[in-house]
């Protein structure tokens, strides 16, 4: 059987792009904003919520959501998050200008097909900021807030990039912090939508906190990116 990543490689081949690394920006001390321009990006397709993959090394792809993009400029804004040592993380520190680098998409990853809603709820991690600059361009007259999870030195980033989230510090658990944070948050009145990706774990356990409001007119988006086996092993509940 073919795993989720053979499968998503072979959708994405119907888009394949020659890429050039036009700017790397620190936005804080783990994570960058690369800008790739292709000319083949203005008839690319881009929209809210979509997803590329590069070829972050010569065996290794790697999936990201666009923070933002330019049809007409062919260029793409992607966000890394830097952890440790790996191929993404590696090739966003020493991408330089000039750089070429294969790119493969965009596909669709979360749907954006919502009647206008009152108010929407964006709840995720460093991993998801990208996610959370551009779904919010959908829905432009609504009331848009959320919280991120972040470490402390990146504390800053939502606001370096223009996001209408609130940063919250991680402190100790994964996840613990933006569960506190979503617990004292009152859900407004009226319809919404809400935002939930990010890590798999926490991203479960807010799903849930949100169902045991039992609001009718809530709507649920939910994808999470990414998960580590001894997160499961242990549980990552709130108590």
């Amino acid at each position: 059987m073919a795993t989720w990543t053979q499968t998503l490689v072979r959708k994405l081949k119907v888009g394949a792009h020659q890429a050039t690394v036009v700017d790397n920006r620190i936005i804080s001390p783990n994570i960058r904003v690369v800008r790739l321009a292709a000319p083949s990006f203005v008839d690319a397709g881009f929209s809210p919520g979509c997803k590329v993959k590069l070829r972050v090394g010569p065996k290794a792809m790697r999936s990201y959501t666009p923070l933002g993009w330019d049809d007409a400029g062919g260029w793409v804004d992607i966000l890394f998050h830097l952890h440790g040592s790996g191929p993404g993380s590696d090739w966003a520190r020493g991408a330089a200008t000039g750089d070429g680098i294969e790119v493969r998409g965009p596909v669709k990853s979360m749907s954006t097909d919502h009647d206008d809603p009152d108010w929407t709820l964006f709840l995720g991690d460093e991993t998801t900021l990208g996610l959370a600059a551009t779904v919010r361009t959908v829905t432009p007259n609504a009331r848009n807030f959320g919280a991120v999870e972040l470490d402390r030195l990146d504390v800053a980033a939502p606001d370096v990039l223009g996001l209408q989230v609130e940063p919250v510090i991680r402190n100790g658990i994964r996840g613990a912090a933006l569960q506190r944070w979503l617990r004292d948050c009152e859900l407004p009145e009226g319809y919404g939508v809400v935002w939930i990706s990010g890590h798999a774990g926490t991203a479960k356990l807010l799903k849930q906190a949100i169902a045991e409001r039992k609001r009718n007119d809530v709507s649920v988006n939910f994808k999470a990116y990414w998960d580590r086996p001894k997160d499961r092993a242990k549980g990552r509940g709130l108590t």
